[in-house]
Formats: C-alpha cells, structure tokens, sequence
C-alpha cells in the first residue's frame, strides 16, 4: 500500500489535495494504472475475480454507513411539529 501512495503522492501535491479517503485513491491508482490510462496491469482471471471482491467488499462497506432511520415514516404529528419550527 505504501507505493500506491508513493505513486498518488505529486498528483495529490499538484491538485492540492490534502486528505482523499484511502477507497478513493485506490480506485484513482486502478484507472492510472489500468487499461484505462497507463495499461500497466493486464487483466487476468485472478485479477478479476479480485476487482469482484473488492467492489462487493466497497459495496458492503458503504452500505453500512447509510443512516436507515432517514427512510422512517413520520406522523402527520411530527411533520407539523417540523413545519412549525
């Protein structure tokens, strides 16, 4: 992981870009270092059945940051009491 960060590193200093969530920039490094940009890495079986993994591992993860309370029904009560404030 400490050379994903050693590549990010003068693209975060260029664009000033002081915290960026370690997802983020690991998706950043998989385009630069994908066939999308650079085509340093190939794709393979194994790698790809790791890309599947990771992305229902990141899915997972951000499912468990939702605030399910949002999606409650409120009362005709509680919206009044909302609209009166």
């Amino acid at each position: 992981m400490f050379y994903r960060w050693r590549l990010l590193s003068p693209f975060l200093w260029r664009f000033k870009i002081d915290n960026v969530p370690v997802p983020v920039a690991e998706i950043l490094i998989g385009i630069v270092l994908g066939k999308g940009v650079l085509n340093i890495v190939q794709m393979t079986p194994t790698l790809n059945q790791l890309s599947s993994l990771g992305l229902m591992i990141l899915l997972f993860l951000s499912g468990m940051e939702v605030d399910l309370s949002i999606f409650k029904r409120r009362t005709k009560v509680e919206k009044k009491e909302e609209s009166f404030f």
